[in-house]
């Protein structure tokens, strides 16, 4: 026989042989068909390589499972902290740097320069200041003037207005040093959108770009129709997105209720169901997602983590450990989810050890457990 072959088969039944049962003897050919829980012989494992392969556990039991509603939805940008700033001046664009969304800007932070010096009737700055001056003088004038009466009520009053016009001219011209504007940012934020690039000429009022703070967004979940019974019963969610491999909860997230649709006139089919929480990193606004809106929590049921749930074909295994070196595979069938955690509604009896992380590190462990067939080979 092959000696790779040879040293396989001694290792594996060496390594079965050493397996503290604990109650669960090998079972016979043909007893995992018969009794249906998926028991397939034991995996060796030392606790040294379980835990350099993160393989972690937790005793099965009842306990207190919120009831969900599988449902999806879409992640969006709560109203009311975002900001457009506008062009103060005409003139040519310098970006201080690139701003793609999502780039952090504090509050007062120099975003970009409109350089107007170079334009038509040069520096909007330096002419409000002209304007400003020549006004101010024939003001001052005129007050003179009219002292001595020679000066009649109606000139005065126009160099008057004349020159408060120019005095408010200049305040709201932005400050600028050899013509060089330079724009700030209204809030601490994001960009959301930068509508302009660097030596593109912009006139003044023109959107330059958006800033959000995005502390709060919004989650609305579709419920569909067929569940509007159970809208009142409806309290929290947890949800996943498609670019994040995470579930997050919005009760950890200083989420709320804050609407619940009363038709479904706008979407046909679904009822919308609005949350409100606190943005956090990895959640883009405008990303559908999964959700599992959270009813109340009325009912005790087996749950383990999702991560515990192997799947083959259809069929759902959970890893036992028997003991500190030996796991077995068991099959079980689920129930509802909220997206942390899954039910099991049979295959386990509660007090066993199942694993919960590294389980498929388990799997690839059982894999290499397996005896190679005879080939032959001598």
């Amino acid at each position: 026989m092959n000696a790779k072959l040879l040293f396989a088969t001694a290792m594996t039944a060496i390594g079965l042989a050493s397996c503290g049962h604990g109650g669960h003897p090998e079972p016979q050919h043909g007893d995992e068909e018969q009794d249906g829980k998926g028991l397939s012989g034991e995996i060796v494992i030392s606790s040294k390589q379980a835990a350099a392969m993160g393989i972690a556990s937790e005793t099965a039991g009842m306990g207190a499972f919120c009831p969900t509603l599988a449902v999806s939805g879409k992640v969006m940008e709560a109203g009311g902290d975002e900001r457009t700033v506008a062009a103060p001046t005409a003139g040519i664009v310098r970006l201080s740097r690139q701003l793609p969304e999502g780039s952090r800007l504090g509050k007062g932070m120099t975003a970009m320069t409109i350089d107007a010096s170079q334009i038509e009737g040069g520096s909007p700055a330096k002419a409000a200041e002209v304007a400003y001056q020549t006004a101010q003088a024939n003001y001052e004038r005129a007050k003179r003037l009219l002292a001595d009466k020679l000066v009649s009520e109606k000139d005065y009053n126009a160099a008057k207005a004349a020159y408060e016009s120019a005095r408010l001219a200049r305040e709201a011209t932005p400050a600028s040093r050899n013509g060089i504007v330079s724009v700030a940012s209204p809030m601490a934020g994001y960009v959301k959108t930068c509508y302009v690039s660097d030596g593109d000429y912009v006139t003044v009022g023109q959107p330059l770009l958006s800033v959000t703070q995005n502390r709060r967004i919004y989650l609305r979940a579709d419920l569909p129709e067929r569940h509007y019974e159970q809208l009142d019963r409806i309290h929290s969610a947890t949800f996943r997105t498609a670019a994040a491999n995470k579930v997050y909860d919005l009760d950890e997230l200083g989420g709320k209720l804050i609407a619940t649709g009363k038709s479904s006139e706008a979407t046909p089919g679904y009822i919308p169901v609005t949350f409100e929480f606190n943005n956090t990193k990895g959640i883009l606004p405008g990303a559908f997602a999964e959700i599992w809106l959270r009813t109340d929590c009325s009912m005790e049921a087996m749950t383990l983590p999702v991560e515990a749930i192997t799947e083959e074909q259809g069929t759902y295994f959970v890893y036992v450990q028997d003991d500190s070196t030996c796991y077995r595979k068991q099959r079980v069938t689920t129930g509802m989810t909220d997206g942390k955690r899954i039910e099991i509604t049979s295959g386990l009896n509660g007090g066993e050890r199942v694993v919960t992380r590294g389980a498929m590190a388990v799997k690839l462990a059982s894999a290499g457990n397996a005896i190679p067939a005879h080939t032959h080979n001598h």
